[in-house]
């Protein structure tokens, strides 16, 4: 097999623009996390994809 990230990872960094804030998508996918109630990287594959999706797309919409 191939290295490729997982489909959610690859929406979840486009959400969080990883390739301008490669430091503030880690900080995203390695901190906690209230909404979720836990890290990010550690709940991939235990909660929906959609879940994460959404989580990071409310932290983008409040930035803005």
């Amino acid at each position: 097999g191939t290295a490729e990230p997982l489909p959610v990872v690859r929406r979840v960094n486009e959400l969080l623009r990883a390739d301008r804030d490669p430091w503030g998508a880690a900080d995203w996918w390695l901190g906690g996390n209230a909404w979720l109630r836990g890290v990010p990287a550690d709940l991939v594959g235990t909660l929906p994809d959609d879940e994460l999706v959404r989580a990071a797309a409310e932290l983008v919409e409040g930035d803005g």
